[in-house]
């Protein structure tokens, strides 16, 4: 009796159990099962427990009659007719198992080589299989008849029969096993604590099971190394240990797993990196004490090892994609999860263990695993000789800022930036009155007494402002350039004795000595003198103030266009937002049109150079009344100078050094855009990477400088022509704009691509319109022509305000019109563009922008701007304007570094955008201000030691 109670109760638990996982099995067994022992096996226990559980079912019914079978059963039956579909082998196998159910009598164990559980497990399936099994109705199984179960072939010579397949698995023999110690264990304590037992399996727990079922497995038994040499032998035994470690329960272990990647909620919006913890990872000190045992094994010595962070990608098929029912324009989605491993593990060692047998049957499509090796500085050739330049320019700055304050100490000279304003508030040793400044030049005498009831301290009244905004000390060119200190403050000249802080210049040059070339070289580089100049809140007479603004805020729409690309997008290797197609609905929206426009910034630079250097050689050139050989090479050199310096040093950084500047999880590999650098790096110097190595790209964001100097080159052709036929040059300019206008509408009208399709179309928009010169020459010509008409007409204001008022109308209207238009296509449900009207868009939008700003830099010179001149000719935009050039060069390595080095997923949205942007706004300019001191003010400053020797620093 005790033993059909046993019985009883494992048919409850087996119907229980098999019920629950049935409608799985029924759909995942319909793929061909590999021939393989080990799986053969597993399917054949699987075949075991739902024929008990058929049984069970059957058992239950107590009518007796078996002529029906209910839904359960059809679907056991319509399982067994797939398995042995795929399988003949299998097939022959559960013919022999219904031979076998034809022996009714008990087979002892002994014989059998099994424990009692499992002996009673058969004899009780022989029981069941004692009754044919009737016919399969249709209904629900797609029409498909199973074969007869009590009808079978006979086994082939030397087949094995089930008992014995049963018997020879080792994994079946340990559960048995460790399931008949649990049942035994838990008779004997209900027995002493006198508790009814109405079925034996309440004694089964199963977590202890699956513990010490794979205790009593070492990982090496359940994955082999096979096939060898994918794998190192020092990585295999670590990670296997690890495993066994894991179910030792040592904590070590359980901190690796706990720092490995686990799916995070939001897999439809695009939560695809598993990221795990990066920093505990490498903080785990995986230890092996002698004593402990391990995979079933007792150590003898101890060891230890580190750890390190990995990640593998695994591809997502193209049907979750399109069940996610978005456009992600090119972007190849994956599954990307972090892994923390033993450090004796390499990136193609983890490829490797996928590939294992055992792991490969879990059909995981791992395609490739990236580990965070250790970086060895010291054998990167590259790196170490980046850091020796840099190291001489830090000596130069530290020695240009000794020998400087040095100097003036012993000179008694104050900083020459103040200096004139100082003496414009210094009584005159001889007549103890105050000079002041007049238009022609000449000192006009302070009636006022310096015993009057005012205290000047240092020479300044108390409330004296040096960086008042009248004060007008400095100038720029474009870009940011700046020039040396202008002798006009106000439009006035100032006296030659007040210039020189109160002292003539005859007096001055006795009491200075002369200074070598070599010692104004080394200044050159003193923080003490490119401070003040970067920091200046002045400009020079004459200057066009507004330009300062538009350039400032031109770079700061650049930057907020980046703000969505540089980290979040841009990053090929790993998916830094934790919702990444969200950004399918931001781009729908009408308000983040302005944000995709962030490319007509682009055009306005190109206006204002364009402007800024046609206006002023055209002065220069009627000032001298000719047009020399040697001043075109000045000004091919003078180019080359400003730009080069600051922007190789820039590069030669990012290029050797970026990956040493930060790590983390999201840290890429490879980050081509610096790797390029390495290779391509003559493209930048000779300013041709928009046109040579178009698929390597060195910093991709350069290719704008390169289309700048392409058209400071061909520019005096332009020039010379409107010096000696203003008309003949304004016309020729107008030709060189319509051509390109022409080429890009061509060109436009054959790739139809626009900033969402550079991923998807190969990178043809970007390769062939959006960076070649000849499609973005159009707003570089507005520019020019703006130039010759300002240098032509002056600063005289428009009297017809009808007419004002028209232009600032008609300005506003076309720039709202060209950002906005897209949206029509870009919003939801929107409309796609044809070619022709992409075509139309770039053809003519880019030069209709240039001819918008082009309207706002002459009103406000000539003074119609009103407010919004008084906005952008602010002195306190100067500063921020002088670092425009460093600050375009750094952003995105400041984003790119940013992002690279976080620990966790960004959620994207509109507060954390702004944020971001701010973040990345400060860090930039902080960034620039360093790089700019460095490079770019002392290479200003040797220009004019070197090459204009007449002009004393």
């Amino acid at each position: 009796m005790h033993k059909y109670k046993y019985a009883s109760g494992l048919r409850e638990v087996l119907t229980s159990f098999t019920k629950r996982v049935l409608l799985l099995l029924v759909f995942s067994v319909k793929s061909v099962i590999p021939s393989t022992t080990m799986t053969r096996q597993v399917c054949l226990i699987t075949v075991f427990l739902l024929l008990m559980s058929m049984w069970s079912s059957l058992a239950q019914n107590n009518t007796g009659n078996t002529s029906t079978l209910t839904e359960t059963q059809t679907q056991l039956v319509y399982v067994l007719q797939q398995l042995m579909k795929n399988d003949h082998s299998l097939a022959t196998q559960l013919g022999l198992l219904v031979m076998a159910a034809n022996n009714t009598q008990e087979i002892p164990a002994a014989q059998a080589h099994v424990n009692p559980l499992l002996n009673l497990l058969l004899k009780s399936l022989g029981d069941m299989l004692k009754n044919p099994t009737p016919p399969v109705t249709t209904n629900n199984i797609n029409g498909s008849q199973p074969p007869p179960m009590g009808q079978s072939q006979a086994p082939p010579s030397g087949q094995n029969n089930l008992l014995d397949t049963l018997t020879q698995s080792a994994v079946l023999r340990e559960l048995m096993a460790l399931v008949t110690k649990q049942i035994i264990e838990g008779q004997q304590q209900a027995k002493q604590g006198n508790i009814s037992v109405d079925s034996p399996l309440m004694f089964i727990h199963p977590l202890p099971l699956v513990q010490q079922l794979l205790a009593s497995m070492p990982a090496r038994t359940a994955v082999p190394l096979k096939p060898s040499g994918l794998v190192s032998d020092v990585c295999y035994n670590d990670v296997m240990t690890t495993f066994d470690s894991l179910v030792a329960m040592k904590k070590w272990a359980v901190d690796m797993i706990d720092a490995t990647g686990k799916p995070n909620a939001g897999l439809q919006r695009g939560s695809f990196y598993f990221l795990g913890s990066y920093d505990q990872c490498y903080q785990i000190k995986p230890e092996i004490k002698a004593g402990d045992v391990i995979g079933g094994v007792n150590v003898t010595s101890s060891r230890s090892f580190s750890t390190k962070f990995c990640r593998a990608n695994i591809p997502i098929p193209d049907s979750f994609v399109e069940s996610l029912h978005v456009d992600t324009h090119g972007i190849r989605l994956k599954l990307i999860m972090g892994l923390c491993v033993p450090e004796t593990c390499h990136s193609a060692d983890m490829e490797g263990l996928f590939k294992l047998d055992a792991i490969k049957r879990l059909n995981i499509p791992v395609e490739s695993v990236h580990c965070y090796d250790e970086k060895d500085l010291s054998a990167d050739k590259s790196a170490i000789a980046a850091i020796c330049v840099l190291s001489v320019f830090g000596f130069l700055v530290v020695c240009g800022t000794f020998v400087d304050v040095i100097r003036r100490h012993q000179s008694g000279d104050r900083n020459p930036e103040m200096a004139a304003v100082a003496a414009k508030y210094t009584p005159n040793r001889e007549t103890n009155e105050y000079a002041n400044i007049t238009k022609n030049g000449q000192d006009n005498v302070n009636k006022e007494n310096a015993s009057n009831d005012k205290i000047y301290v240092n020479g300044f009244p108390p409330d004296f402002m040096p960086h008042k905004e009248s004060y007008k000390g400095l100038s720029t060119i474009p870009n940011g350039d700046m020039m040396s200190t202008e002798k006009h403050i106000n439009g006035d000249t100032i006296n030659p004795r007040v210039q020189n802080g109160g002292v003539s210049k005859s007096e001055n040059r006795q009491s200075k000595p002369r200074q070598g070339i070599l010692e104004r070289a080394v200044v050159c580089f003193s923080l003490y003198s490119n401070v003040p100049k970067i920091l200046h809140a002045a400009s020079g007479a004459g200057a066009v103030n507004c330009i300062h603004g538009i350039r400032f805020l031109s770079l700061t729409w650049v930057m907020i266009g980046h703000t969505f690309n540089y980290g979040i997008i841009s990053q090929d290797e790993t998916f830094t937002a934790d919702n990444l197609l969200d950004f399918v609905p931001y781009y729908q929206r009408f308000t983040y049109q302005a944000v995709i426009g962030g490319g007509f910034a682009v055009d306005t630079f190109f206006v204002l150079s364009g402007f800024l250097v046609t206006w002023l050689q055209l002065k220069e050139m009627h000032k001298r009344n000719k047009c020399a050989l040697g001043d075109w090479i000045m000004y091919y050199f003078h180019r080359f100078w400003r730009l080069t310096p600051i922007y190789m040093m820039v590069l030669m950084t990012f290029g050797c050094l970026y990956q040493y500047m930060g790590s983390g999880p999201f840290w890429p590999s490879k980050l081509w855009s610096a790797e390029h650098c390495k290779t391509v790096w003559w493209t930048n110097l000779l300013y041709v990477n928009n046109l040579v190595s178009t698929d390597a790209q060195c910093m991709g964001h350069t290719w704008y400088l390169a289309d700048d100097m392409q058209y400071y080159v061909i520019t005096p052709i332009f020039l010379a022509l409107m010096y000696i036929k203003p008309l003949l040059g304004a016309l020729s300019t107008l030709l060189l704009l319509c051509v390109g206008i022409g080429i890009t509408y061509w060109k436009e009208h054959d790739v139809s691509g626009n900033f969402f399709s550079m991923k998807s179309d190969g990178g043809r928009y970007w390769k062939e319109v959006y960076t070649v010169p000849w499609c973005r020459v159009g707003c570089w010509a507005i520019g020019m022509l703006l130039g010759l008409l300002i240098c032509k007409r002056g600063n005289k204001p428009i009297k017809n305000r009808a007419l004002v008022l028209t232009g600032w109308m008609a300005a506003a209207g076309a720039a709202l019109a060209i950002i906005y238009s897209p949206y029509g296509e870009n919003k939801d449900g929107g409309e796609v563009w044809t070619p022709t009207q992409r075509a139309f868009y770039e053809g003519f939008g880019r030069p209709a922008w240039g001819l918008c700003i082009a309207w706002v830099i002459f009103a406000c010179h000539t003074g119609c701007g009103g407010i919004i001149n008084s906005l952008l000719s602010w002195n306190g935009l100067i500063p921020l304007s002088r670092l425009t050039y460093a600050a375009y060069l750094v952003h995105p390595i400041v984003m790119e570094v940013y992002f690279s080095s976080r620990r966790t997923l960004f959620h994207v949205n509109d507060y954390s955008i702004i944020y971001l942007f701010l973040g990345h706004f400060g860090m930039t300019y902080m960034v620039s201000f360093v790089v700019s001191l460095m490079f770019e003010a002392p290479a200003m400053g040797l220009e004019k030691v070197l090459f204009r020797p007449s002009r004393k620093s």
